[in-house]
């Protein structure tokens, strides 16, 4: 059909907000690419500060985080950590379950 052909020549994107609609390619790979990504994939991400990640054990956040989602995964970037959460119902919950839970991983504690 042609609109398999538009979608394998990657001229057309399913719309990932209503998947029974199609979105042209130019107007799709505009923009904020890095954020439709994520949107499309239902990552979620968690950046801590510099300075919460300097006082943070990370090999123990990373313990607290699977002890909640085996799909979390921490990325350690320009001295910061960063958490990514895998797609769920109710994201907003599991950012502040391991935001929360993450005070036990100072190496103060």
């Amino acid at each position: 059909s042609i609109k398999n052909s538009l979608l394998h020549e990657k001229l057309i994107f399913i719309n990932h907000n209503n998947p029974s609609e199609y979105i042209l390619a130019n107007h799709y790979l505009s923009g904020n690419v890095k954020k439709k990504y994520k949107e499309v994939k239902g990552q979620y991400e968690i950046t801590f500060t510099k300075e919460f990640s300097d006082m943070v054990d990370g090999v123990k956040l990373f313990g607290i985080c699977t002890t909640i989602s085996r799909d979390i995964t921490l990325k350690y970037v320009n001295q910061k950590i960063i958490v990514l959460l895998p797609k769920v119902k109710d994201p907003v919950s599991l950012a502040i379950e391991v935001m929360e839970r993450s005070k036990e991983a100072l190496k103060c504690a």
